[in-house]
């Protein structure tokens, strides 16, 4: 995937969970309920930190949440780590391994009290992925040695496995608040579209082509740009430039 379609699909996320609503509600549906509940989602804090290093830039991007955790004077810092690739990577531990020992790292440089990091790999492809814990990529190990194989949890946040409402939430969240100008609600409706349209395309044949230009067609509606519409539908210039002087 080209360094332009790594930084439109960032954009869109990180657009997308640009607001503490919709960042609620995307937690909401990452973390599992034990974990989520005793979260202050109220009180969340997007952090500038980045927790990525140069090499591991051509495999992701991150956006760091600092939320306190109820009933008590503790925070924790959940990471939605932002997959560049569509496709599954099966090494995918071992580069949260560096993420992680990077994140804990610039805690301690600071000179801060230690945050849990829960990292969320936020994946948008259309193929199943198990993740992989960094010791199950090792074979023919005995069990004694096993235990110097460091291992963690992470999250998955598949955008397949969920429903439209749902996906559709996230988007919608952003709408809640009076404080938004014209043009972020049009660009919160445009997301909300693509994430609805994405969850309907899970019923249609695979790559079929009427379903890419009617979803194109819906995007040249909202005013997106034509190359990042390529990009979301891989469809050619060409074709989107067709649509859209058909639809004038």
């Amino acid at each position: 995937m080209s360094k332009k379609i790594h930084k439109t699909h960032d954009t869109f996320v990180k657009e997308l969970l640009s607001h503490k609503d919709s960042a609620s509600e995307f937690i909401k549906l990452a973390l599992p309920p034990a974990i989520h509940r005793q979260l202050d989602l109220e009180n969340i804090t997007f952090l500038s930190d980045t927790y990525t290093t140069k090499e591991l830039n051509a495999y992701l991007s991150d956006i760091v949440l600092k939320v306190p955790v109820s009933g008590t004077a503790g925070e924790v810092l959940v990471s939605i780590l932002i997959e560049h690739k569509s496709t599954i990577d099966h090494f995918a531990s071992l580069h949260l391994l560096t993420y992680m020992a990077n994140g804990y790292a610039q805690q301690r440089k600071r000179n801060e009290k230690l945050k849990v990091i829960i990292p969320v790999i936020y994946y948008h492809g259309k193929d199943k992925w198990q993740f992989r814990p960094l010791d199950q990529l090792f074979t023919d190990v005995p069990v004694e040695f096993r235990m110097f194989i460091p291992n963690f949890q992470i999250e998955m946040f598949a955008i397949q496995k969920y429903s439209v409402q749902q996906i559709h939430r996230i988007a919608e969240a952003k709408l809640r608040t009076h404080q938004l100008t014209a043009e972020m609600k049009t660009k919160s409706m445009t997301y909300a579209d693509v994430l609805k349209e994405r969850g309907l395309q899970q019923g249609r044949q695979e790559g079929s082509l009427q379903s890419r230009y009617d979803f194109a067609r819906k995007l040249l509606l909202r005013n997106m740009p034509i190359e990042e519409i390529c990009e979301l539908t891989d469809l050619t210039m060409e074709e989107v430039k067709k649509l859209a002087v058909e639809m004038v």
